[in-house]
């Protein structure tokens, strides 16, 4: 059973509150020691966010950068089935162009009939180049037929179709069609019931040459002309429906069917570089407000009336500065005795970055190429200085932030340390009262058992 604790009994005095007084007094070291590690902790979160921005810092450079050095181009064309793209860097320009004809797959249709056969069906088909290739079907059905050639690693795709009965006979009739697996007059084929000899001695049968059969579709490149009616008119051919080497970096592709004259117009996408710009200009802006807003000591009025001020979490601090600098010289220094003013990116007299649109615009459009080499350079410098800085293993900040997790480790240890000294400390506070509080009730016991023994002795009185 706990014992029962009386404070103060024989004494008087409230001896908890006097430990608990003086306990706040001895804690006083392990109260500093957590107002530290409310700091530390607060400059933390500031690093952390500071490092982000300067992540997006370095995401918005990287972007401006590759806007700048493979200058987008959005591409047109003037006729509807012609779609036009352009690679990163195509030329600026235009160029008309006669669509001729477009792409086809060689296509043959057989004559309906009831099959060639009912053994093995030795079949030859020959190429576009001349060469032959014998096959051999299982039977002369048109399903084995078109198995045959479906299997003969040429990419030919046959198809078994019904063609009704023969009106004679009344046996089921079939047609078969053959398709070259890709357009293009390379494409081309013929199909021959016999061996590769017989084809080359005459003898073999042009399955898609007899009454009845057709070649549906011939193979054919697409065709295009360049310069039409002119001295320097030039054609040109794909076995595809896509030029991809018509313009450099420009590919042109060309629907089914599609003919006539379009106009290819290639223009630089000034909308995107101007966009990243000011993209980079908002990331500069993001990390040097932050800045300030951590590092500003602020004056307010407080309830009495009097001035009342407040210093940032990171006022004065020595890395803060040296972030600032770095941001503001990758961005502020001239690139190659071009000032970075004249395409638009300033800092104000109070040294808030400011991007003008306009005249960013005005510079792409007045010198492309000095424009965009000033962008590129500048964009790849403030990413240099955001790698040094923000570099997840050797980054300034990435150091920083290290150190300071570490001193709130070692604040920790400290406060642990220092939790158990306040702890043995209020221990022996309470034994010394409590022994206190026991020496003073002895001694009250005896005062009282003298103050007994005094009154009970006989009262001497004088003789009148």
């Amino acid at each position: 059973m706990a014992g029962i604790s009386l404070p103060g009994l024989s004494s008087g005095l409230d001896s908890a509150s006097l430990i608990a007084s003086l306990m706040q007094i001895e804690a006083i070291p392990r109260g500093q020691l957590q107002n530290s590690v409310t700091t530390a902790r607060s400059q933390v979160s500031a690093w952390q966010t500071i490092n982000s921005t300067l992540q997006t810092l370095g995401t918005r450079a990287a972007s401006l950068g590759e806007a700048a050095t493979t200058t987008p181009s959005r591409a047109s064309s003037t006729l509807e089935g012609v779609t036009v793209s352009a690679t990163a860097g195509a030329p600026a320009g235009s160029i008309d162009v006669r669509i001729d004809a477009t792409a086809a797959a060689h296509t043959g249709v057989t004559a309906a009939s009831a099959g060639w056969g009912a053994g093995p069906l030795a079949l030859t088909i020959v190429d576009a180049q001349g060469a032959s290739h014998e096959i051999t079907a299982a039977s002369g059905s048109a399903a084995d037929v078109a198995t045959a050639l479906r299997d003969a690693g040429l990419g030919l795709a046959a198809t078994a179709v019904s063609a009704g009965t023969d009106p004679v006979t009344g046996d089921p009739l079939s047609r078969l069609q053959v398709q070259a697996g890709a357009t293009g007059a390379a494409g081309a084929f013929s199909l021959y019931r016999g061996t590769a000899a017989e084809v080359a001695a005459g003898t073999a049968v042009d399955v898609l040459a007899e009454p009845g059969a057709a070649i549906v579709t011939t193979g054919r490149d697409a065709r295009v002309t360049l310069w039409a009616g002119t001295a320097a008119e030039q054609t040109r051919t794909a076995a595809g429906s896509t030029f991809d080497d018509l313009l450099p970096g420009v590919s042109l592709e060309i629907a089914a069917g599609t003919t006539g004259t379009t106009t290819i117009s290639i223009t630089r996408d000034q909308a995107a570089i101007s966009e990243a710009a000011a993209g980079l200009g908002t990331a500069i802006k993001g990390v040097l407000d932050y800045l300030s807003s951590v590092t500003a000591v602020t004056t307010s009025t407080g309830s009495t009336g009097s001035p009342t001020t407040r210093a940032g979490v990171l006022t004065g601090d020595s890395t803060a500065r040296d972030v600032r600098n770095r941001v503001t010289e990758a961005v502020g220094r001239p690139v190659d005795g071009v000032s970075p003013s004249t395409i638009g990116l300033s800092f104000s007299a109070t040294g808030a970055v400011e991007f003008d649109a306009e005249r960013f615009a005005a510079a792409l459009e007045d010198d492309p190429a000095g424009t965009l080499a000033t962008v590129a350079a500048l964009s790849a410098r403030v990413e240099s200085a955001v790698e040094t800085m923000s570099d997840r293993f050797d980054g300034l900040l990435t150091r920083r932030i290290e150190g300071q997790e570490q001193r709130i480790t070692d604040l920790g240890s400290q406060i642990a340390s220092w939790d158990r000294r306040l702890e043995s400390r209020r221990a022996t506070l309470e034994r010394t009262y409590a022994a206190l509080e026991v020496q003073l009730g002895s001694l009250n016991a005896q005062g009282s058992w003298l103050s007994s023994q005094l009154s009970s002795l006989p009262t001497m009185q004088r003789p009148s």
